[in-house]
């Protein structure tokens, strides 16, 4: 009896990965238990070799409408917007109408020339500018809910002091984005939003991204909300112009893997831009990416990848192993958790590396 009780055992734990549950399912019960504990609530996609193997939409888009989420519904996606201008900068390079080592004076010249002429396109598009950031300055808070210019909120920190000499330091700086819209416009002779379609959305079909207009906004998208003194309201009717290059896009989860699919299979930019975009060239960022290795059950995991808010907003996208596997998160109800839960579902896709493909 002992015996074969003994291989009863064995056959349990020898067995165990024949009866654990389908990946799909895995994900849910994350998605599921974070939308119940109230730390998500939006549209989620996982895929793998550019296959989607989990999607879904959780929560209202409009919670007084009862209105759901789905999985084409849109959001703010707030800083992944920073790849899409890294991208047009490096689209433009491809195009010899600019050069990483440019200095910023040569396609804006109201800035002052005692910092623009040492400041390049490399130093905006790397976070070691040393502009400072915008966000922090007072004199914007007045600017946050009316329409604005790019040169109308550049002007407000263009004569501040640099935090530190160009290429010296890492600091994170909106700023250096929305001068990096700005070029856009000067070089091409047309708005950011008219250049994003014309080179990017367009193209690759992303029929449900663009800037967003809040004089028009766009059909299907959430409302952001956020919570304060315990109680969940709307987010205050913040003018998406302050964010601009920065961080102003829209889209849904299906957009945003089409995005994916064109950086890993090198259908939009050349092999050696993405490189440039997935590249560390300080402090773990590269440019519009932020880069970072996990160990993951013994097996060190690259991603590069982003996260984004947006009054009543958050966004997360990672590409794992170089595009073996994507994961992004959209979220109207400005949560900080989501890094939380996109490493729950990192665990749940590499806890059997002995298999070929999640897909089952």
């Amino acid at each position: 009896m002992k015996k074969l009780k003994l291989i009863l055992l064995f056959i349990i734990v020898a067995g165990g990965q024949l009866f654990s549950q389908p990946v799909p399912t895995q994900i849910d019960k994350i998605v599921n238990k974070y939308y119940k504990a109230g730390r998500f609530n939006g549209s989620i996609l996982v895929a793998e070799d550019n296959t989607p193997i989990y999607q879904k939409g959780v929560g209202f888009a409009h919670t007084a409408l009862k209105i759901p989420n789905t999985t084409d519904t849109k959001f703010m996606i707030g800083s992944c917007t920073k790849q899409f201008t890294a991208a047009l900068i490096l689209l433009f390079k491809e195009e010899g109408k600019l050069a990483l080592t440019d200095p910023i004076s040569k396609y804006i010249p109201d800035y002052p020339t005692e910092k623009g002429d040492k400041i390049t396109i490399h130093h905006l598009l790397s976070h070691t500018s040393g502009i400072p950031g915008y966000l922090e300055i007072p004199e914007i808070e007045k600017l946050m809910y009316t329409e604005n210019k790019p040169l109308d909120i550049i002007k407000n920190f263009r004569d501040l002091d640099l935090d530190f000499e160009p290429g010296t330091q890492f600091k994170y700086s909106n700023s250096g984005y929305y001068v990096l819209g700005q070029i856009i416009e000067n070089v091409s002779g047309k708005t950011y939003e008219e250049v994003l379609q014309e080179k990017i959305f367009n193209p690759l079909g992303m029929k449900n991204s663009g800037v967003y207009q809040n004089s028009n906004p766009p059909q299907k998208i959430a409302s952001g909300y956020i919570t304060k003194d315990d109680s969940t309201r709307l987010a205050p009717p913040v003018n998406a112009t302050v964010a601009y290059a920065a961080g102003a896009l829209y889209s849904t989860i299906n957009d945003l893997q089409i995005w994916e699919n064109a950086l890993v299979n090198n259908t939009l930019l050349s092999k050696e831009s993405v490189a440039l975009m997935t590249t560390s060239h300080t402090e773990h960022y590269g440019y519009g990416f932020g880069l970072i290795t996990i160990p993951t059950n013994n097996k060190p995991v690259r991603i590069w990848g982003h996260e984004g808010e947006f009054f009543g907003f958050r966004s997360l996208m990672h590409v794992l192993d170089n595009g073996r596997f994507f994961i992004v998160l959209l979220d109207n109800h400005e949560d900080p958790g989501l890094m939380k839960m996109a490493n729950k579902i990192r665990n749940i896709l590499y806890a059997d590396e002995q298999q070929s493909t999640v897909k089952h």
